[in-house]
């Protein structure tokens, strides 16, 4: 089960890398912030 486990993980950094490197090629896009900025009422 162990050795399952860490094949799953191996392979998921994997992929995580690869997806990683294919954002890092995309052209830049609108990036969404998700803190608030100083102007966004909050709690209203």
């Amino acid at each position: 089960m162990r050795e399952l486990a860490q094949k799953i993980i191996t392979d998921q950094q994997s992929e995580i890398a690869f997806m990683r490197r294919w954002l890092k090629e995309q052209p830049a896009q609108v990036e969404i912030n998700p803190a608030a900025s100083p102007n966004t009422a909050r709690g209203n």
